[in-house]
């Protein structure tokens, strides 16, 4: 069964699904990839700071501290 935007929490299929969405929409190869390498970075910081993987789960907390 395919899961709905709203059913996704994790992150990793978060951002898969907005490079998608880049790449359909005609963003040029480049930037896709600057928006993958920027939101891989993001994530392993993420990660390191102990952010929760759900993405409902962050809070304004998270980012601000």
């Amino acid at each position: 069964m395919e899961q709905t935007e709203s059913e996704l929490k994790n992150l990793d299929e978060l951002v898969e699904l907005y490079l998608l969405r880049c790449d359909v929409e005609g963003k040029s190869p480049r930037t896709v990839l600057a928006y993958r390498e920027t939101l891989a970075r993001f994530i392993r910081i993420a990660a390191d700071e102990g952010f929760p993987a759900e993405a409902s789960a962050i809070r304004p907390e998270h980012l601000y501290t």
